[in-house]
């Protein structure tokens, strides 16, 4: 994979959180993890669960929580999309690339009811990432 794209993506991922991360919902206290801790595990769980099936990471790209970014993330390339979530597009690429559209609406309504406004697998994208170092 070019380093040069791996930068570019890295870049943009740090811009996105920067921007996000500057504000953070009202809904947010030091005790949040705390108050939350069941539904947060649940949502780690459901991630685990479809992430096992096939691979991506999500981000809400809009306070609203109706527009998305959605990677794919196959065995030698990423599809990055953008969505609004208020039109079929997202559901049908759910369908072309077969993931499971229940569980993944399900998931979605659970991270915009926690304002959680991002999901992936860190340890396996570090891993992966360390794995291309090496063998690059």
């Amino acid at each position: 994979m070019n380093p040069l794209k791996n930068i570019s993506f890295l870049c943009f991922v740090a811009l996105l959180l920067v921007a996000t991360g500057c504000s953070y919902p009202k809904n947010f206290t030091k005790n949040f993890y705390t108050a939350n801790e069941a539904r947060l595990e649940n949502l780690r769980k459901q991630y685990n669960d479809l992430t096992r099936e096939k691979p991506f990471a999500l981000l809400f790209e809009t306070k609203d929580f109706n527009n998305i970014g959605f990677e794919i993330i196959a065995d030698s390339i990423k599809y990055i999309y953008h969505f609004n979530l208020e039109q079929n597009n997202f559901i049908d690429t759910l369908k072309k690339y077969h993931y499971n559209v229940g569980k993944m609406e399900s998931l979605i309504k659970n991270m915009q009811a926690l304002q959680c406004t991002w999901i992936f697998d860190a340890y396996g994208s570090a891993q992966q990432s360390a794995q291309q170092h090496v063998q690059g």
